[in-house]
């Protein structure tokens, strides 16, 4: 009987060993101070983060109320977010308009966002940090706007009583 139960716990052991090293290589963490910076602009959210602390390939997630979305550069491009990764300065960059896709949008007015940022160690181990910010609108909206960013363009037109046939935002 001791031998069986010896043999079952052996045998639990060596499953969980077995488990847990094929686990992936992924952990969440508290993002450590000072190791990335958020700040609000006239009309979208800057994210910086210094290459040192995250690795030579960080990448960001957006975060909303239907789940975790990868920006890659398509994706990017499709829904306000600018990525870059700057070398020489060391560091890593990310725009997210105040009109993109995941951003929690109140009146216009206030804006929400929450990204993943993903850091991968030199021995391949994945980090993610949540990343959350809320901008406040620093100037009133323009009856039209146009903002430019590398790899996607805006256009707002705010009072459809002033165009007709547009849809009014906000």
């Amino acid at each position: 009987m001791l031998a069986t139960f010896i043999d079952l716990c052996y045998c639990f052991s060596y499953r969980v060993g077995l488990l847990l090293s094929v686990w992936p290589s992924v952990r969440c963490s508290d993002l450590p101070r000072g190791a990335i910076e958020t700040a609000c602009r006239d009309r979208y959210m800057l994210v910086t983060t210094q290459l040192q602390f995250a690795g030579n390939k960080p990448r960001f997630e957006a975060v909303d109320a239907d789940g975790v979305h990868p920006i890659t550069k398509q994706y990017g491009s499709e829904c306000g977010y600018m990525f870059s990764v700057l070398p020489l300065p060391g560091h890593a960059v990310l725009r997210a308009s105040y009109f993109s896709c995941h951003t929690d949008n109140q009146d216009d007015e206030v804006f929400t966002f929450s990204f993943n940022l993903i850091t991968t160690d030199a021995s391949g181990v994945e980090t993610t940090y949540s990343v959350n910010a809320t901008c406040f609108l620093p100037l009133p909206w323009s009856p039209r706007e146009v903002s430019c960013e590398e790899n996607y363009m805006e256009v707002l037109m705010h009072g459809s009583r002033l165009y007709p046939g547009l849809v009014e935002v906000g």
